[in-house]
């Protein structure tokens, strides 16, 4: 698999890896992605367009998405399609969770001519939803609940990360169901909730109820909506908030209260920074489509989106950032480029449904899908990554077992200044760090980067910081444990 080596610059961070993923289904790939504290990445892969006999699966790659293994898989049949757009990861526990719709039967989609047909209960199918679970940084996976979805509805699997609140996740979870005449498909967004059970052996299972609220439903005439959704926690941490899609341009966004109720009505979020050529009159905003959220190091919302190519912008995969908390979004031509080799973006725009994680090196990841191609369609996923801290080792001449590390975090991707706050080492084998002038960490004046000093006890050592970082403009504080080996 072909890897660009050459960084492309952005103003909220740096592309340093760029990857084209072969489809992992053998259809169009559709899911999510995030990355365990090791560093490794899980791919969740089910189909897009409800085209039968494909496989769901889930891949790994220690390798920044060069390689892959799997470890996951559901049976392909000629009754089924399998459907997600997220996968979550509880970072405390080490616990990997993705719920995905188990089609059987679903005959809406006119695959020969990718339209939908007549709405009916008929072609809804038999319908489940299902919850595999890994704790063990996804080796191994269990099917650990499956829930019938009641006629006439289809699940579309688990949307984006959600939030975890102690040992409870909670995920928007769309299904596609009839409007209140039963003619026309209309989509209807659930918010799941998901308790994370430890059990006397060692592992994990669920307490799961799918209808948990309702976000937003088919009576919600106003806003035709495909059902994708992302669910984030506020950043003053009084409630939360949904970002849904709307049918092209910018989404509809809600305030919840912290026991996940609506605060307002729906709003549609605002853009700025577009051309007026990057406009689609007919759908009110600019040419976006498929798109997934995620909070930067400094506690401003970036956003990803699939973008319609027009005479003023290549389509391909963009980015937006917010500055408070998602009401306008700001545009500065940030984006994955579509020449960006291996890449190589339709002239749709590439991928949907991005879904992006930080490494524990502050590595910013980015999955979306490829966009169609061939029918049925297929296509794999483009996965990109920003730059992270910078990590230096330097060695002492004299003394070779000795030398002194550094790390900077200005290089993390982001829109405002951040700064170390707290440093301390959560692990370590084979070092012993050393004091220095009576203060073992050296930083620099604005405290984006530290040394230290170091001793190697052993041949093979590495260690493992807890960095926790900050800013001037509010109080997120998010925590990043890179492993550097010496």
């Amino acid at each position: 698999m072909k890897t660009k080596e050459k960084n492309f610059p952005t103003r909220i961070g740096t592309v340093v890896q760029a990857e084209k993923i072969p489809s992992i289904t053998g259809a169009r790939d559709i899911g999510g992605a995030v990355v365990t504290r090791t560093g490794r990445v899980v791919i969740v892969a089910g189909i897009s367009d409800g085209n039968l006999n494909y496989p769901l699966k889930i891949v790994v790659t220690d390798d920044g998405g060069k390689t892959f293994r799997e470890v996951f898989a559901m049976p392909a049949t000629d009754t089924v399609t399998y459907h997600t757009l997220g996968i979550s990861y509880d970072h405390e526990r080490d616990v990997l969770v993705t719920m995905f719709g188990r089609m059987d039967g679903y005959l809406l989609l006119d695959r020969d001519r990718g339209k939908m047909l007549p709405y009916s209960v008929e072609r809804s199918g038999n319908n489940d939803s299902v919850i595999a679970m890994s704790w063990d940084n996804g080796e191994n996976w269990v099917m650990d609940k499956v829930v019938r979805v009641p006629q006439p509805e289809n699940c579309h699997g688990m949307e984006g990360a959600g939030v975890y609140v102690g040992d409870t996740l909670f995920f928007p979870h769309g299904v596609g169901t009839g409007n209140p005449e039963m003619t026309h498909l209309r989509g209807t967004v659930l918010l799941s909730r998901l308790r994370i059970i430890a059990q006397d052996n060692g592992g994990f299972t669920t307490e799961y109820e799918p209808r948990f609220r309702v976000l937003s439903s088919n009576r919600d005439e106003d806003i035709l909506f495909s059902c994708e959704t992302i669910y984030l926690e506020k950043l003053d941490g009084t409630g939360y908030l949904s970002f849904t899609r709307n049918a092209a341009g910018p989404p509809y966004r809600r305030q919840y209260d912290l026991d996940h109720r609506p605060t307002c009505e729906f709003e549609r979020c605002k853009t700025c920074g577009f051309d007026p050529s990057d406009y689609d009159h007919g759908h009110n905003g600019p040419r976006l489509i498929a798109f997934g959220i995620t909070r930067l190091a400094d506690g401003n919302l970036l956003y990803a989106s699939r973008y319609y190519g027009t005479d003023h912008h290549r389509a391909g995969n963009i980015f937006m950032t917010s500055i408070d908390e998602g009401k306008t979004w700001e545009f500065h031509d940030d984006h994955v480029p579509k020449n960006l080799a291996p890449l190589s973006f339709s002239n749709t725009g590439g991928g949907g449904n991005p879904q992006m994680s930080y490494a524990p090196d502050g590595s910013l990841f980015h999955l979306t899908s490829e966009g169609w191609a061939g029918n049925p369609p297929t296509g794999g996923f483009y996965l990109a990554r920003f730059q992270g801290f910078t990590i230096n080792c330097e060695e002492d001449n004299r003394q070779q077992d000795r030398g002194v590390i550094t790390i900077d975090i200005s290089t993390i991707t982001r829109i405002e200044e951040v700064y170390i706050a707290k440093i301390s080492i959560s692990d370590s084998v084979g070092i012993e760090m050393l004091d220095e002038a009576r203060e073992r960490y050296q930083f620099s004046t604005d405290f984006s980067s530290v040394s230290f000093s170091y001793r190697k006890t052993a041949a093979s050592a590495y260690f493992c910081p807890c960095i926790v970082l900050a800013n001037r403009s509010n109080a997120y504080r998010p925590v990043f444990t890179p492993r550097i080996e010496l």
